[in-house]
């Protein structure tokens, strides 16, 4: 209601029409132990749910990387930002369709039923046998929620006098008059990453706390798209997913399996294989030292055998067993590119060759 998201309408004028359900799920508020109920739209009964655009990027890889060095580089204080409600302060269908040109979207739904009353609550005139709720912005189950979120917080950012990257639109700087930077930005959805000089990132986190609410802010020491980022006093910072790491389990093989390597995976074997090859393949980010097997085993996924079951728990205990981190550390003195390029071939068991070539750039 505050946001205005949704108003009352007649219910033989809606023309596109969905039902909601509440999400529910635990969350921690102040070490205290709470249910967060979402309001959700069913979003598959869309009408225009396979004609709409749905793009809203994220930052790369690669640029969550350039952050971290970036910002350890200027010695600057690494934080990340969460905005609370994101999907509920987008763009409106109207804003939408004068920035693209699109007709204005009809949408609109009801609530769970049980639910009536809390709607009733602010507007005692509802009758839901005669009224529906017609959203002015999308909410959440809705598929381009994400892409007026984005649009609005490009928006927002802009408005400081950020500039988006051309090599990845999800990455903002900000400069001074003489042309320095002084802040850099990653955003992911609602969750944003960076630094900057004191005067321009508070700057930046007044206004998007102008626009969006009261942000949480957390920073040297957090987790952020499922790294955990630890920065120290001489801002070196360290990222890792040793949390992460902690939770993979090997998978149990019968000793019968264990003396015939070359035997095909059963569908139960091979569902908890490529569950375990998905979660080594997300070390990948941060454990370059695996990354050489993890590949390897990938090459293996559409016809496992036991043997591959083998490797895989091998990966876990050594991870388990062998902590590793990226760090970035200030640099300074005279900097320079440099590439590295190597080329190789190999015979594997079943002698088919396989060529591989690569560069380190620094």
């Amino acid at each position: 209601m505050d946001l205005r998201t949704f108003e009352k309408t007649d219910k033989h004028s809606a023309l596109n029409v969905m039902t909601s359900k509440w999400v529910l799920r635990w969350k921690f508020v102040d070490n205290v132990k709470i249910v967060k109920a979402r309001l959700t739209v069913r979003g598959f009964q869309d009408l225009a749910a396979a004609s709409l655009d749905t793009y809203a990027g994220t930052a790369s890889r690669w640029s969550q990387r350039i952050v971290n060095s970036v910002v350890a580089n200027h010695q600057w204080t690494i934080k990340t930002l969460d905005v609370g409600t994101a999907f509920l302060q987008g763009v409106t269908f109207a804003e939408l369709a004068e920035m693209t040109g699109e007709p204005i979207r009809e949408v609109s739904f009801v609530p769970p039923k049980g639910s009536e009353k809390y709607f009733q609550e602010f507007d005692p005139q509802l009758n839901f046998t005669k009224h529906v709720l017609r959203m002015l912005k999308p909410v959440y189950g809705l598929k381009d929620a994400p892409r007026c979120w984005r649009l609005r917080l490009d928006q927002a950012l802009k408005a400081t006098g950020g500039k988006a990257l051309r090599c990845d639109p999800a990455v903002y700087v900000w400069h001074d008059k003489n042309g320095s930077l002084s802040t850099i930005l990653s955003t992911h959805v609602d969750d944003l990453k960076g630094g900057g000089t004191p005067e321009v990132w508070q700057k930046v986190v007044k206004a998007l706390e102008t626009a969006f609410g009261k942000l949480k802010v957390q920073e040297k020491k957090f987790e952020h798209c499922g790294l955990l980022h630890e920065q120290r006093e001489d801002s070196t910072i360290v990222i890792h997913q040793s949390h992460y790491s902690a939770q993979l389990r090997v998978i149990p093989l019968p000793d019968d399996d264990l003396k015939n390597p070359n035997k095909p995976l059963n569908d139960e074997q091979k569902s908890s294989f490529l569950t375990l090859l998905g979660g080594l393949s997300w070390l990948v980010q941060t454990r370059m030292d695996i990354a050489v097997y993890v590949a390897a085993l990938q090459r293996q996924s559409a016809t496992p055998t036991v043997e591959c079951i083998s490797r895989a728990n091998k990966l876990v205990k050594w991870v388990k067993r062998k902590s590793a981190a990226l760090t970035y550390r200030p640099m300074t003195g005279k900097l320079r590119i440099m590439v590295i390029s190597d080329a190789a071939f190999k015979r594997e068991n079943d002698h088919t060759g396989l060529a591989m070539r690569g560069a380190i750039v620094g």
